[in-house]
């Protein structure tokens, strides 16, 4: 509850204005496993798989190229792989994403050791209208892929 009060006092969720039916239809596996996380800047979502996999009697995953026209929807410019590779990075970058590696071991870095870096977000994709930045300055060698 902490932190949801912390992003209500940011700014970065509207009560008035949340949409509990977009959500729940976008959490599901076969809806792209996707959540805005703070609207206009991040969405997340677990995927993709290398290829649509049936993961239940009619329910697939998600690959990258299904991801194309929701991203394009919210605005995404920038993919970011936070996990093992599982899918071909080129499936974003054809489709017109930048698409960064940061592999993060958990727990993620505490908040005083982030930097400016431009990102979109295993993987968090970035969107307009300032374009989201993030970094995490105790992994030095990351660089845009």
């Amino acid at each position: 509850m902490a932190g949801l009060k912390r992003a209500k006092d940011l700014n970065l969720i509207n009560f008035a204005t949340f949409d509990i039916q977009l959500y729940q239809y976008h959490e599901r596996v076969e809806n792209g496993d996707l959540n805005i996380v703070v609207p206009g800047k991040y969405v997340a979502f677990s995927g993709p798989a290398a290829t649509r996999q049936e993961i239940d009697h009619g329910v697939y995953t998600w690959a990258p190229e299904n991801y194309t026209n929701i991203f394009r929807q919210l605005n995404v410019t920038t993919v970011v792989r936070l996990n093992k590779k599982s899918y071909d990075r080129r499936q974003f970058t054809d489709n017109g994403f930048k698409h960064v590696e940061m592999y993060v071991c958990c727990p993620l870095p505490a908040a005083k050791n982030c930097d400016a870096y431009p990102v979109g977000t295993s993987s968090m994709a970035a969107s307009p209208p300032s374009r989201s930045f993030v970094s995490f300055s105790n992994f030095p060698s990351l660089t845009p892929a």
